[in-house]
């Protein structure tokens, strides 16, 4: 988390976490934040730049967005008043910021979604899928939107999950199970994780320090 000001001195929280979705976890946390907050909207900014009319979409897992969403509670006829900076960048003194709002940036994962990373060192490739995130930001002397942040976080802690464990890609050898701070994935990816031993969710090799781990979703979460 951390904090902005704009040139009028007036302070605004950002904050994210990195999030792994299939196509079904997508619709599950469009349904969830729907239900949550029904005047939410969803734009796709993906291909916005300055002057571009911003488009609004159905779904988080809408097929034809490259990459980044806003959600805002703007209303269905907001478009950003374009500064110098482009859109993207949501910089407050730009145009008129959607405050609160989350940004999500979501890879909508497959069994077909990753990149290969071996080793002669390692028995065999393995397959380490691509992340997104999902993100925030509220004026920080605006309680109703600190509020409406802070239930989306809650309603994401709740569905998704955080457990992982750390494996040895050499040897398969577990040795860390429990929680992270930064790193969510939705019941779709924990499935395609729990199908393939290969398939993980970030890696850490390097021959010459001897580092060969694999971060993947936890298979043996206690009640």
């Amino acid at each position: 988390m951390s904090t902005k000001s704009t040139d009028a001195g007036r302070k605004y929280s950002l904050r994210s976490v990195e999030i792994y979705t299939t196509c079904e976890d997508a619709e599950l946390l469009t349904s969830i934040l729907k239900q949550a907050f029904p005047t939410i909207l969803f734009a796709d900014i993906s291909r916005a730049d300055r002057g571009r009319i911003i488009r609004n979409i159905d779904t988080l897992a809408d097929p034809n967005v490259d990459t980044d969403i806003l959600a805002h509670f703007e209303g269905k006829n907001w478009q950003p008043l374009w500064g110098n900076a482009i859109f993207s960048h949501f910089g407050p003194d730009d145009f008129n910021p959607p405050l609160p709002r989350l940004l999500i940036n979501l890879r909508l994962l497959d069994d077909e979604s990753y990149w290969t990373r071996t080793s002669p060192k390692m028995n065999k490739p393995v397959k380490c899928l691509e992340k997104g995130s999902f993100g925030s930001g509220h004026f920080v002397d605006d309680p109703e939107g600190k509020k409406i942040v802070n239930k989306a976080y809650r309603l994401l802690r709740k569905h998704f999950s955080n457990e992982i464990e750390t494996v040895d890609l050499q040897t398969g050898e577990i040795y860390y199970e429990g929680k992270t701070v930064m790193m969510w994935y939705g019941p779709g990816v924990a499935e395609l994780c729990a199908k393939d031993d290969r398939l993980f969710l970030e890696t850490a090799i390097s021959e010459p320090d001897g580092l060969f781990k694999g971060t993947r979703p936890r298979r043996n979460i206690p009640d």
